[in-house]
């Protein structure tokens, strides 16, 4: 008593409730006194303090008689302290460390339990084992992460907690996906092996087995990855996720008419397809088994009302000529099938559409498609009052935008570009390559290369950092010198909404344009 004199109040009442239950009740066999006089030796030889080693002994001691906790527990718990307070390397943080770890397990089947986060297991079926270091193992529990926010469970699993080590080591288990707003039965994974760093409020997993009885007809392959994240809605959760194995798919009428081609993961509520630069993940929409639209992207987000996607390229076939362009947000909603396709505040994305069919460029801000209908709308956004396109041939030349375009540079761009491109021999380059070939940094070379293609004379990729010069460049330079005939053809549309500046008809590749001054 005299040794706990310092500790504070509510640490007073812990020294208390011991000494009844040893003097008064006589609640320890004479075998348990003999165990607690020893340990408590032991401590005072490793230089614990009353608070906190000394009220965490005494809490431990008293969970094995307010808590029902089996005799082999206990037991076991003995030799584990008697051999870890023997090793020289168990400093005064480390026991208090152990038995903290102690007494959350015995009194919340904790496994690890910091300010922010805490590991518990849904059992109180554990066995306490001694080795070559101690270890709690259980044979079959749920498995939940806790913090301030929101939490995880890993369902129907075994393991084994080192507590030395804030480890634990596991053996199957399941997964759902149910924090996504998907049925248990609909999307989960089952796990094999798999281990947690228990300071952590997340996990990896590899060769799980994925079930996503919505997209596909077979599970799959591959790494899981849970972390506690704050879900305000199903629908916006992130978490779990589930990336495949397998690289590439190709998925038809994943929705009626349109399929996809690319890597997938599937990112909480979302199944997600994914692509690198040289190989991008593409969705195809098919009318009567003809594709009339293919998009490309690194990113693409499914969920079973929506798919979105940003920068990215689209191209609408029209035999063997096409409609692209290279940087654009997409937005097609399952409902009604429709199609938005609009620009963004990129540079690229403001760049205009390249028509070959009709050699024209044309300039409008989001183009509209019910995916069922023979007609396409170039149009204003929603909520704009006022539409502007512009329509330009691609042999329209202008001799004052020519030289205009050359501004307080010594070489014209469109000839610099055109050099480099013959000295490089290719009409595909880095920018990196263009910047040294001037002699002046990355960043002007882009700004020069961007202000190009946001006039119709280059495509320039940002995520691979690659410039294609079109043919309208070399038509433009003869144009320049009157080695060709050109067109003079150019003209503005202004409407007010809900009329469309253009209708693109899909049976006669007609467009209809709106809105011209007369």
């Amino acid at each position: 008593r005299q040794f706990m004199k310092n500790v504070s109040d509510k640490h007073e009442i812990k020294v208390e409730r011991f000494l009844v239950a040893w003097q008064e009740d006589s609640l320890f066999t004479t075998v348990e006194q003999e165990n607690i006089v020893r340990l408590s030796q032991k401590l005072l030889k490793r230089k614990a303090r009353p608070y906190p080693q000394f009220v965490e002994f005494l809490e431990c001691v008293m969970s094995f008689k307010e808590v029902d906790i089996s005799e082999a527990n206990y037991k076991n718990w003995v030799i584990a302290m008697d051999g870890f307070l023997d090793e020289r390397k168990s400093s005064p943080s480390k026991i208090s460390s152990f038995l903290v770890f102690s007494n959350n397990l015995f009194r919340d089947n904790a496994i690890a339990k910091s300010s922010s986060t805490t590991w518990k297991a849904t059992s109180s079926n554990y066995t306490i084992t001694v080795d070559k270091t101690i270890k709690v193992e259980f044979q079959k529990t749920d498995l939940v992460c806790l913090t301030r926010t929101d939490s995880i469970m890993l369902e129907q699993t075994a393991g084994v907690v080192f507590p030395l080590e804030n480890e634990w080591i596991g053996k199957g288990g399941l997964v759902t996906w149910e924090r996504g707003g998907y049925q248990r039965n609909e999307v989960y994974a089952n796990i094999k092996d798999y281990s947690i760093n228990l300071k952590k409020s997340e996990y990896k997993a590899d060769n799980v087995v994925f079930t996503n009885s919505k997209y596909f007809n077979e599970p799959l392959e591959g790494q899981l990855h849970d972390k506690v994240k704050r879900v305000l809605t199903p629908d916006r959760a992130t978490y779990p996720r589930f990336y495949s194995y397998t690289k590439t798919f190709y998925i038809e009428d994943l929705y009626e008419g349109v399929n996809y081609a690319g890597g997938l993961s599937m990112q909480g509520a979302k199944m997600v397809g994914t692509g690198e630069p040289a190989n991008l993940a593409k969705l195809q929409l098919y009318r009567n088994d003809t594709m009339v639209l293919e998009a490309a992207s690194l990113y693409f987000g499914f969920k079973p009302d929506r798919v979105a996607s940003e920068r990215t390229s689209i191209s609408i076939k029209l035999k063997q000529d096409s409609i692209y362009h290279p940087d654009l947000f997409l937005d097609f909603r399952t409902s009604n099938r429709e199609l938005l396709l609009l620009k963004t505040d990129n540079f690229t994305s403001q760049m205009p559409y390249s028509n070959s069919y009709h050699k024209f460029e044309m300039n409008f801000e989001q183009l509209v498609w019910r995916i069922d209908e023979d007609y396409m709308r170039f149009t204003a956004p929603k909520g704009t009052t006022i539409g502007d396109a512009y329509f330009e041939s691609v042999n329209y030349f202008n001799f004052n935008k020519y030289i205009d375009m050359q501004m307080m540079d010594a070489q014209h761009p469109l000839l610099s570009l055109r050099s480099f491109s013959r000295a490089f021999l290719s009409e595909e380059f880095p920018v990196q390559a263009y910047a040294n070939y001037l002699g002046i940094s990355v960043s002007q070379v882009k700004h020069l290369v961007m202000r190009m293609a946001y006039e119709g004379f280059v495509y320039y990729d940002s995520n691979t950092e690659m410039v294609t010069i079109k043919p309208r460049l070399h038509d433009y330079i003869a144009a320049s010198v009157n080695k060709i005939d050109y067109d003079v053809i150019g003209f503005t549309s202004r409407v007010e909404s809900p009329l469309e500046n253009a209708i693109f008809d899909l049976r006669t590749y007609d467009v209809i344009v709106n809105g011209i001054p007369r």
